[in-house]
């Protein structure tokens, strides 16, 4: 089958094949402009939930969080068409077993989140609609991180990891 296809456009004249090859790239120019999207995943500001589920005002200093306690937190990520949501990550500063310092994601050591992974959006009225995880609740570690005790929350958009924000927490 390859081999006619193949005979059929060389026994074609010279005029059409160099018209054929000469089209072909404004058509998939004209199709591949298409797909392009201008916008991209923006990950907004990360929001302190407070205990009757309203988002509190964005974070702008270091929060002190209790070691061992949790918050919760929600964040939007606009322009996601996939609507793919959030991945939570929490990072802090160690001391490696050498004496050096290491940035490290240990959950033993720096917090962990649960879920994981959340639904972007604004907090919807409470109480949420079923089946839908807008909000993460971080659980602190059982004690401060051994350098400087602050942990960095991240949220990145799940359909543009590059595209994050984040938060910085004191653990005490």
């Amino acid at each position: 089958m390859i081999t006619e296809l193949l005979l059929s456009v060389v026994s074609r004249s010279r005029t059409s094949r160099c018209l054929l090859f000469s089209i072909s790239p404004a058509v998939a120019l004209l199709v591949l402009g298409g797909c392009s999207t201008t916008t991209k995943p923006v990950v907004g500001a990360i929001n302190v939930i407070n205990a009757s589920g309203a988002a509190q005002p964005p974070i702008t200093s270091p929060l002190p969080l209790v070691h061992g306690a949790q918050a919760k937190f929600i964040v939007n990520v606009t322009n996601d068409a996939e609507g793919l949501g959030a991945d939570w990550t929490a990072t802090c500063t160690s001391t490696t077993p050498g004496g050096g310092l290491v940035l490290v994601d240990d959950p033993t050591i720096c917090g962990s989140f649960s879920p994981a992974h959340t639904t972007s959006g604004p907090v919807p009225t409470y109480p949420y609609p079923a089946a839908t995880v807008y909000i993460t609740t971080y659980n602190a570690p059982g004690s401060a991180p051994s350098q400087g005790g602050t942990v960095t929350i991240t949220a990145n958009a799940t359909s543009l990891p590059s595209s994050t924000s984040s938060i910085t927490l004191t653990i005490q």
